[in-house]
């Protein structure tokens, strides 16, 4: 995964929506675990898990508000 290569100083990764999906990927969940080792925190959609019907444990889920607010602000970028 590209996510894997994150350079250093990223201030967290959330993974919203359709990304959710990533957490059925072990491989991805050992990437996600190799970022946290690394300081950068993982954050899932709390909505999203909502909606997917997924579970995300060892992650924090966080309210979709301040995300959101952020994007609508320019301050966050989207992959």
């Amino acid at each position: 995964l590209v996510l894997a290569r994150l350079p250093e100083g990223t201030p967290w990764l959330l993974l919203a929506h359709e990304a959710c999906t990533l957490l059925e990927d072990p491989a991805a969940r050992e990437v996600f675990q190799g970022l946290e080792a690394r300081g950068i925190p993982v954050q899932v959609s709390r909505e999203s898990l909502r909606w997917t019907g997924l579970s995300a444990p060892g992650l924090e889920a966080v309210e979709d508000g301040p995300w959101q607010a952020e994007l609508a602000g320019g301050r966050l970028l989207i992959l």
